[in-house]
């Protein structure tokens, strides 16, 4: 059954049995070609970030996504109006993941107010899993809005923590190139 039929059933039941909310998203992950063996190993021991929507494989999830897309599913989210585009904070890398924010983040993100404030990129720094391995850092960019998630990846440099205290930090799209947003306080000196 086509995704489309499968949204246009769900309106109808909607429709039919009460009204209902959600929010259409995008969702795929793409191939780890562009990734090295231990960043491979790295991203599957992750347990605290995000789950891998492993049978949504689509060699063009890191690109433009539209309704054609090969292998890109549509996802309803009935919990929150966010979409999610997910990547590791490596350079030069084309691995994403693409779906609903309750859907594709763990529990501990998907609760953390930050995140639910005002969509935007964030910066999150991933806890060892189990067996102990170094970690690697996510970029997470949250849109509002049906199927919002189809822009391809940012560009960005790799970005190294301004505050290894704080696990989530904001990011900002700053002339093509997402960094961390810098909040000077003026000094008063009377």
């Amino acid at each position: 059954m086509p995704n489309g039929m499968l949204v246009r059933i769900f309106c109808l039941l909607s429709a039919y049995f009460g009204v209902a909310y959600a929010t259409g998203c995008y969702r795929c992950v793409s191939k780890e070609d562009s990734l090295d063996p231990i960043t491979r190993i790295q991203i599957r021991n992750q347990i605290d970030t995000f789950f891998v929507p492993v049978e949504a494989r689509s060699p063009g999830c890191s690109q433009t996504i539209d309704e054609d897309t090969p292998n890109v599913e549509l996802q309803l989210c009935s919990v929150f109006p966010y979409c999610v585009t997910l990547m590791p904070n490596v350079p030069n890398s084309t691995y994403v993941v693409r779906g609903c924010f309750e859907l594709t983040l763990r529990s501990n993100l998907r609760e953390n107010q930050a995140l639910r404030e005002a969509p935007g990129c964030f910066l999150i720094k991933s806890r060892p899993g189990v067996p102990a391995n170094s970690t690697l850092n996510y970029i997470v960019c949250i849109c509002e809005g049906d199927y919002c998630n189809y822009e391809p990846i940012p560009h960005f440099e790799d970005i190294s923590y301004m505050d290894p205290r704080k696990p989530i930090q904001r990011l900002a799209n700053h002339n093509g190139t997402l960094q961390f947003i810098l909040v000077f306080r003026a000094s008063h000196n009377p």
